[in-house]
């Protein structure tokens, strides 16, 4: 149980993934297994009550309907003299918000038909059947924070790949974290910057800009700042300037208050986006893009939530295009290893077993250093 409540304090995705959900089943039951009193296993009833209360929320979300609102519902409601799931916000929240009839907080609810309390037999069947309709995928590799990068090598390779992509138009918006590279010191680096695409005059919050030296774990709490810029323009091009900066690499964090942003470096100035659990890629629209495959790697696995197509060195398309939290596995083929363009991405993104690192430019792309 530790090892549960650790990666629950830890844990930074907005929906649940099924592998995950699938783990803490397996660990409850073998706490279940291994425990016999009777207090501890009444606190693990209301643990498992909660997983399931996971369950039908990942349902929900997957596909926001009657058929998976309801369900939700009204095991929050024989639930709320148990306090191990938020009953009446769901309720409110779910319900009053979904616009189907009769799932608020009404007099005549649907989901107030069935009053009866939740037996520990019962959690136990229903977390049985929930366990079997969760995929697991296989192991991937872990890439650790890196030290040193590169560009992306035998570029020449991807020119067909590459022939339309642009850096231009892709739009932002929350918090995106890059690392970038200064090759020489000089006012040929520079980020032109708009913002302010939502137009919303009741939010005056600046979008900020800040540059830390160069952090691998993404930590910048006790780092310098470097630079710190304001945007408070309306769609307006701003030049920051970065000539001030000696060669290196440095942490470019963005901070929008939802208004949304467009930048573009300079070409003597190298980056890529940086994707962490706790700070994925947030866009409204990417419309070209790159991740590297690195030699040897059979799966790796993406986490989107909007629309989505993968294009491999081969031609081969991969297509996502719902509007869906997806937790995805996918089988590199022969061949395929390398540079694979993204076109487009909209929503969050993250990356498992391939470098965590994604570039609007092909040959201003920063991979780990070392890897084929």
């Amino acid at each position: 149980m530790q090892k549960l409540w650790q990666e629950w304090e830890n844990y930074s995705f907005a929906t649940v993934r099924d592998k995950d959900l699938a783990r803490w089943i397996d660990y409850t039951l073998e706490a279940e297994r291994l425990e016999h009193d009777a207090s501890v296993n009444k606190r693990l009833f209301q643990v498992r009550s909660y997983l399931h209360y996971l369950f039908l929320y990942r349902n929900y979300l997957m596909s926001k309907s009657e058929n998976t609102l309801l369900p939700l519902l009204s095991y929050g409601y024989r639930k709320l003299d148990d306090g191990s799931v938020a009953g009446f916000p769901a309720f409110f929240v779910l319900g009053g918000g979904s616009g189907m009839d009769r799932m608020g907080y009404v007099e005549n609810a649907k989901w107030k038909a069935n009053s009866t309390p939740v037996s520990s037999n019962e959690i136990n069947l229903l977390l049985n059947e929930d366990r079997k309709g969760l995929k697991t995928s296989d192991p991937v590799k872990e890439f650790t924070p890196t030290q040193k990068f590169t560009n992306i090598p035998g570029l020449n390779r991807y020119n067909k790949l590459i022939a339309d992509s642009s850096q231009t138009d892709n739009a932002y918006w929350y918090t995106n974290e890059w690392v970038i590279e200064i090759k020489n010191k000089g006012e040929n680096n520079f980020i032109d910057f708009t913002g302010d695409f939502i137009g919303d005059v009741t939010n005056v919050k600046p979008i900020k800009i800040s540059l830390y030296p160069y952090t691998p774990d993404g930590n910048i709490a006790s780092k310098p700042t470097i630079l710190y810029y304001e945007y408070r323009a309306k769609q307006i091009k701003e030049k920051i300037k970065l000539s001030q900066l000696a060669p290196g690499y440095y942490t470019l964090i963005i901070e929008d208050p939802v208004k949304i942003f467009r930048l573009k470096f300079s070409p003597s100035v190298n980056f890529s986006m940086v994707m962490r659990p706790g700070r994925q890629i947030n866009s409204t629209a990417i419309y070209n893009s790159f991740i590297y495959v690195p030699e040897g790697t059979k799966k790796f696995n993406i986490i989107k939530t909007n629309l989505l197509r993968l294009i491999t060195p081969t031609g081969r398309q991969l297509d996502f295009m719902n509007d869906k939290s997806m937790d995805i596995q996918v089988d590199v083929q022969k061949g395929e290893e390398g540079l694979w363009q993204l076109k487009p991405l909209y929503g969050k993104l993250f990356v498992e077993g391939i470098p965590p690192y994604l570039s609007t430019s092909a040959s201003q792309m920063l991979i780990p250093a070392g890897i084929k």
